[in-house]
């Protein structure tokens, strides 16, 4: 359901060349396009190498990587994901010459972008095909049964199971997952205990149930865990601390109708009720190398087989996020971690509508906790910021910023330095 889902979605399609790709014409020199055929087989179901149910690969007779395709197999996919246009025209887009979505002459900026794609007949490639040298797609059938038979076979293929539970386990629980743990979840992936296959509800309470995820054995294994991406960073701290928006009260004073006649004062106001969030995310894109929607590849913003350079290589481990933490994004993220936790004004909000143009945290619920006890204040970050996983290095170096903090007697202070510096901990950052 899923991978037909995303093969007919209109944003996939154009993001992936796949809308309004033609049938051969070849005294044109016009051939299908081959992008979705390769992605939806190197990223969304079979990968490059077959595996077994553990994720190990599988090898030859000389002890050599088995390839899952080659470039004629992506040749005679392509041909299956021809005829796919929009199904209609953007209703909110005035569109004279068109009285209705026509193959080809239909663009992302004109064509309907929630109904899923549309088959025209004519423009899918006629003829047998044959899938991975396996399947045979008879000739003659509506195209869009092709598309239901490719997909429906590479769900059938025995590499799903292992790599998409890899990928799963990757972005919900730790980089380097045993081949035991792969192993167990893509057994869940093959059959959920009630003879069907792939229920994602089943798979994802497999992973986060796992002995391996919930152990304190191996929470205490230095190669466990991940490196959290800045935007779940960011989403963390953004729900965990309440926010206010700042709204500017002007007084304007006319004397006259000349610029100098002109006066006014302005004041700053505290909202805390329907504050409407709104950020393009540009700064996070170029000062963290992430923002939702932004990936720069079809590969996402970083490879799940990616080795940082130095201790984690050499123990042949992998730390995917790590790819786009590197010398610049990390001193950004703490500039940005200081602004958010220091700044006058920290993000802008253009609720034009409600007159509001920042929003920034609002310490003032945590004030009444850091002025009693930091301890106390220590504790509550430990268990919300850090599931209670504080290390003894991290309390202890805190709790000497907690001792020079008391002569200060500001609580407002001492929860958001405390908090700048839990932010920048590897507690934090390092998800176990």
């Amino acid at each position: 359901d899923l991978l037909m889902e995303v093969t007919l979605s209109p944003a996939m399609g154009y993001y992936l060349s796949h809308v309004n790709n033609p049938r051969s014409i070849p005294e044109f020199n016009i051939h299908p396009d081959e992008n979705y055929a390769r992605e939806i087989m190197q990223l969304f179901s079979i990968g490059l190498y077959m595996l077994n149910q553990d994720g190990t690969r599988m090898k030859d007779s000389n002890g050599n990587d088995i390839p899952t395709y080659d470039n004629a197999d992506i040749m005679e996919l392509a041909k299956v994901f021809t005829g796919l246009g929009f199904a209609e025209l953007d209703p909110k887009m005035q569109v004279w010459w068109l009285d209705e979505a026509v193959f080809g002459e239909v663009d992302i900026y004109i064509g309907h972008k929630w109904l899923p794609l549309k088959m025209y007949q004519e423009w899918h490639e006629p003829g047998e095909k044959v899938i991975l040298k396996d399947l045979v797609i008879p000739a003659g059938q509506p195209g869009i049964q092709d598309i239901e038979m490719a997909v429906d076979y590479l769900f059938n293929h025995p590499n799903v199971g292992p790599f998409v539970s890899r990928l799963l386990i990757q972005r919900l629980i730790k980089s380097n997952p045993t081949p035991g743990y792969i192993s167990r979840v893509a057994a869940v992936f093959n059959n959920n205990g009630q003879g069907v296959r792939g229920d994602m509800q089943a798979v994802i309470e497999a992973i986060i149930m796992d002995e391996e995820a919930r152990s304190c054995d191996a929470q205490l294994d230095p190669g466990n865990g991940m490196l959290r991406e800045p935007t779940l960073r960011h989403s963390h701290f953004s729900r965990a601390i309440p926010q206010k928006g700042i709204r500017p009260v002007y007084q304007v004073e006319i004397n006259n109708y000349d610029c100098e006649g002109i006066e006014y004062e302005v004041d700053y106001e505290e909202v805390t009720e329907d504050i409407r969030f709104w950020h393009n995310g540009n700064s996070n894109f170029e000062l963290l190398r992430q923002n939702p929607l932004s990936s720069p590849t079809v590969f996402n913003f970083y490879l799940p087989d990616h080795q940082p350079v130095g201790e984690m290589t050499q123990l042949g481990l992998y730390g995917p996020e790590f790819k786009i933490h590197d010398s610049g994004s990390s001193v950004n993220y703490l500039n940005m971690v200081l602004i958010a936790t220091f700044g006058e004004f920290n993000l802008y909000s253009y609720d034009f509508e409600n007159g509001i143009e920042y929003i920034m945290p609002d310490f003032t619920s945590l004030e009444p906790v850091a002025a009693e006890e930091l301890e106390a204040l220590l504790n509550y970050y430990d268990i919300v910021f850090m599931h209670g996983e504080m290390s003894d290095q991290t309390r202890e170096n805190l709790r000497t910023m907690i001792d020079t903090l008391t002569l200060f007697g500001e609580p407002n202070i001492s929860s958001r330095i405390l908090m700048y510096f839990i932010l920048g901990s590897p507690d934090f950052t390092i998800l176990k």
